[in-house]
């Protein structure tokens, strides 16, 4: 799982904050990249001004209304936009006094998609906040998103070394016998030796060899 996406959102500038006390923009060279079959947490947090705040309380942290808030990356366009990655976040249980808001936003088959053979692309990050029919989207920031330098759940390649399929490893490795009988027969990959592992009269493990 990748590090933590924490946002802190400026719903009245139309910008994410460098922090939570700080009003400031921050720069989209400051959003970290987007990397392929990574999943992301995310915590973000609504602000608006702080008239009274002064020069050191700048902004007021949003508890309520609670409003559905959707984190993405998208290809934006007047007639069909395209999302590649997509989460709605959830508001927390204590939001009256957190104001947080948290989700995963999965960088799955539709990133995949977004960068064909590219290691590297922009893409445009975004954040929608609905409150029944009222839809505003204070942020949409460029991105980049990176192709993974570790294929998810395929093991490391071995020169000279083809690894079988499950079902040539189950085929080939692992051949019960009998219904009733719990054993197992073991035949090496060159079919010459086998043998069997079965639990014997006296509820002992045994293992015998066939050849």
């Amino acid at each position: 799982m990748a590090g933590l996406l924490k946002l802190f959102v400026d719903v009245e500038s139309g910008w994410l904050m460098v922090s939570s006390r700080v009003r400031s923009p921050l720069n989209p060279s400051q959003l970290p990249p987007f990397v392929q079959s990574d999943v992301v947490p995310v915590e973000l947090y609504l602000y608006d001004h702080n008239q009274a705040g002064g020069l050191q309380d700048q902004v007021h942290l949003i508890t309520s209304p609670v409003y559905t808030v959707k984190v993405a990356i998208v290809t934006p366009s007047p007639t069909a936009p395209v999302t590649h990655a997509q989460v709605t976040l959830t508001a927390d249980a204590s939001i009256d006094s957190t104001g947080k808001y948290t989700g995963s936003l999965a960088l799955g088959a539709a990133i995949t998609a977004l960068l064909a053979a590219a290691t590297s692309i922009s893409s445009t990050f975004t954040i929608q906040i609905l409150n029944g029919s009222d839809i505003r989207t204070p942020v949409m920031m460029p991105c980049s998103v990176k192709a993974q330098g570790i294929t998810t759940g395929v093991p490391d390649s071995v020169p000279g070394v083809t690894f079988p399929s499950w079902p040539e490893a189950n085929a080939t490795f692992v051949k019960r016998v009998g219904l009733a009988g719990e054993s197992f027969k073991l035949v090496s990959p060159d079919g010459s030796k086998s043998g069997l592992i079965y639990w014997g009269d006296d509820n002992s493990l045994h293992a015998e060899a066939i050849t």
